[in-house]
């Protein structure tokens, strides 16, 4: 299991934090800064930007009988690139984490791990993260769709 997180920039015209979530142009010949957040075109930028950063928790694993802690970090990212990447200090792996496409206000990303010295973690799943009020609750699913662990993230 394993998660991410979301950087955050300035728009340049208001001076508001905003998820990246759209692509972003440099040209380094002339310094010309890159292209501004399109929230036009990412309508859910400033909900990334709300859960951006560092999360742990306690993932509860039912079907195993286990409990791990959980260390998460969200960055800006769209559909299809990484955003943040996940620790499972108990178990001894960790990973990358990709987004997929939202559910409604649930963040939906891809968990690959990509170091398991023990052989402890599944190699890929799916997290699905909710707001609980100042925390995060998540979710984690096998490859096949089955839910298998569960917990709730802070800060």
């Amino acid at each position: 299991l394993a998660m991410a997180a979301y950087a955050r920039f300035s728009d340049g015209e208001t001076g508001v934090a905003h998820a990246a979530t759209a692509e972003r142009e440099v040209v380094p010949s002339t310094g010309t800064p890159p292209k501004a957040l399109d929230r036009k075109a990412d309508p859910t930028a400033d909900h990334y930007a709300a859960i951006a950063g560092r999360w742990h928790g306690v993932g509860h694993q039912p079907d195993v009988g286990m409990d791990w802690d959980v260390d998460i970090t969200i960055e800006a990212g769209a559909v299809g690139e990484q955003v943040g990447t996940v620790a499972y200090p108990t178990l001894g792996c960790r990973g990358e984490l990709t987004r997929r496409p939202d559910e409604g206000e649930t963040l939906v990303i891809e968990e690959r791990i990509t170091v398991d010295p023990e052989g402890s973690c599944v190699k890929q799943g799916t997290i699905k993260i909710s707001r609980a009020g100042n925390a995060l609750a998540f979710k984690w699913y096998y490859p096949n769709g089955t839910e298998a662990a569960h917990g709730t993230l802070s800060r």
